[in-house]
């Protein structure tokens, strides 16, 4: 994502559309298979309402090369379902998907992760309370789905699964998989290879965690 990205800035809107037109047209013969994430995590707060309706003019801009490609748009707060209340779609839109990132609670997902500002090694167990906000954050992308009508796609989901408890971990992944199984929305982990959050590590999958993922 674009760190300091300003939908309000003329210079970044003319930059990002741009450089969307060139892509677009670059993979417009490609398989439909192919789908288009305009921007990953903007970090843009200001007005929900800004923010969507630039990525809607972008989204237009595409449509010229690629008519009915499937094209991902992002919610403010780094694709925080939190925000997916204010997100208002007009009616007519097709081929569009609203990508979600659900690393709720972020004491959990993110524990022993200096990086993100916890303690380093401190594992931390999953409490009622923890999931209880993972499920508030699942009935948001319900909501907003019977809402608009807009498929949502779960484009990051992910932990420390090199320090969480074995039973946490599944008891976790398990509750937001469900959700995603039953509902028929889409998942993807962060990350794959390598790392505390990683499902492939030196040759070897993590296969209780791919279990939990895959409801076996």
């Amino acid at each position: 994502g674009w760190y300091d990205f300003d939908p309000e800035s003329e210079e970044h809107k003319e930059l990002f559309m741009a450089i969307w037109a060139v892509v677009a047209d670059r993979y417009k013969e490609k398989s439909e298979l192919l789908m288009f994430e305009l921007i990953n995590e903007p970090h843009y707060h200001k007005n929900t309402a800004t923010l969507i309706n630039f990525e809607l003019d972008v989204v237009e801009v595409i449509r010229r090369t690629n008519p009915a490609r499937l094209i991902l748009i992002a919610g403010p707060d780094s694709n925080g379902p939190w925000k997916l209340p204010e997100v208002n779609i007009p009616n007519g839109y097709e081929n569009l998907a609203m990508a979600v990132h659900i690393y709720e609670p972020g004491d959990f997902t993110h524990q022993g992760c200096t990086w993100a500002g916890r303690e380093a090694g401190k594992q931390v167990r999953l409490t009622a309370e923890y999931l209880d906000s993972l499920k508030w954050n699942i009935n948001e992308v319900k909501k907003f789905a019977q809402r608009t009508g807009i498929k949502v796609m779960i484009t990051e989901v992910g932990m420390n699964v090199a320090l969480a408890h074995e039973e946490d971990t599944d008891r976790y992944v398990r509750t937001l998989s469900q959700y995603c199984h039953d509902s028929g929305t889409s998942l993807a982990w962060w990350s794959y290879d390598g790392g505390d959050f990683g499902l492939y590590i030196k040759g070897e999958w993590r296969e209780k965690v791919l279990d939990a993922i895959f409801l076996k």
